[in-house]
């Protein structure tokens, strides 16, 4: 997120606009879903998100549930 919100950066996290290129990966296009995928990643799952939910208890904390809709993955692991 750009401005990175001060209590983030007093923890030395700062933006990073090509995220791909600032970890040393390679994108690759994904085809069911808009983000790239990582190239060098050996198992990909191209997910969209059904619901989010928030618990009152832990509102730090999201609850992601999604929907697969193509998976990637090197011969070695099938």
């Amino acid at each position: 997120k750009y401005p990175v919100p001060e209590s983030k950066t007093q923890m030395g996290i700062r933006f990073e606009k090509d995220k791909f290129s600032a970890a040393s990966l390679n994108p690759q296009a994904s085809h069911a879903v808009k983000p790239a995928r990582i190239r060098e990643c050996p198992l990909q799952i191209e997910c969209e998100i059904r619901q989010i939910t928030v618990p009152d208890y832990a509102p730090s904390i999201a609850i992601v549930e999604v929907e697969a809709k193509q998976v990637h993955a090197i011969p070695d692991i099938v």
